[in-house]
Order: structure tokens, then C-alpha cells, then sequence
């Protein structure tokens, strides 16, 4: 499966970014993750951080770990996941978040290939139903904690 989408949200890139990098809380608001782990913090240069992250998925009978090396650019705004341990052959992800007259442009990229052929054929047929869901968490999230209309 491999998606990319843009989207345009009322609110700053700055907020965004901190929704999207605050990964110890997306069991709270993300479909599907059922936990998530965060270890080996480091700060690289000014603005600039990784860490390493293990999620716990489960829809279904389907349960689930797998790791992933998360790097944060604040000044370019972008945020990178790669893969590190799992049930997946690839796992990559890219958030960049711009401004845009109406708030935010989030430009989302994802690639994602499972070990299982029966597995990833669950995924493709509902890739835009999971994906979907995915946003609407992130984006409940950020109305959560900024309103309805932070940016406008």
C-alpha cells in the first residue's frame, strides 16, 4: 500500500507538528493502536530529535508490535518514520506541514508492505477506509486541544 494526501486544517503548523509528534498519546485518539512504548530520546542539533517508538495494533483478531525510528525537523516542519522491527517487509511515513492561508497544508506520504500476502490484501481493500479514519483521529485531536478554529 503506498498513500500520500494533502490536507488543509485550521490551525497553525506549529500545533499540528506537536499533535502529530506526541506519539506516547495516539493510543488515546488513533484507530487501531492499542499502545505505544517511546524510548532512546536524542536530540540531534538544534530542533532537530529522534526516538524510537513500538506501537501495539490490533483490529480484528489481528494483534500485533512493531518498532520504528521517528525523527523530528522542527524547522523544516517535517516529520519521518522508518521502519525498525515488525510484522512489515516496509514501513515508511512523511508529515510535512506548511502555511496555508486557510492554516496548515499537512502533506502525508505512507508506504506500508506486510510480511503476510493474506494480511496485506486486508490492508489494500481498506487502505482508504483506514487511512480516513487515521485523520479524522489526528484531526479530533487537534480540535481537542486548539478549538475549532485556532488558525483562522
Amino acid at each position: 500500500m503506498r498513500r500520500s494526501f494533502r490536507h488543509l486544517l485550521p490551525y497553525t503548523p506549529e500545533q499540528l507538528f506537536e499533535v502529530v509528534a506526541d506519539v506516547r498519546r495516539y493510543p488515546e485518539f488513533i484507530p487501531y493502536l492499542t499502545s505505544m512504548r517511546v524510548w532512546d530520546e536524542q536530540e540531534e542539533g538544534p530542533g532537530f530529535s529522534t526516538f524510537k517508538a513500538e506501537a501495539g495494533v490490533g483490529f480484528g483478531l489481528f494483534r500485533e508490535r512493531f518498532g520504528t525510528l521517528v525523527g523530528l525537523d522542527r524547522p523544516r516542519g517535517e516529520i519521518e518514520c522508518h521502519l525498525l522491527s515488525g510484522p512489515f517487509h516496509k514501513l515508511e511515513n512523511r508529515w510535512r506541514f506548511s502555511p496555508h492561508e486557510q492554516g496548515t497544508a499537512i502533506d502525508f506520504f505512507i508506504e506500508l508492505q506486510l510480511k503476510s500476502r493474506l494480511l496485506q490484501g486486508m490492508v489494500d481493500a481498506n487502505a482508504d477506509k483506514v487511512t480516513g479514519k487515521i485523520v479524522k483521529g489526528f484531526e479530533a485531536r487537534a480540535r481537542q486541544l486548539y478549538g475549532e478554529a485556532a488558525a483562522a
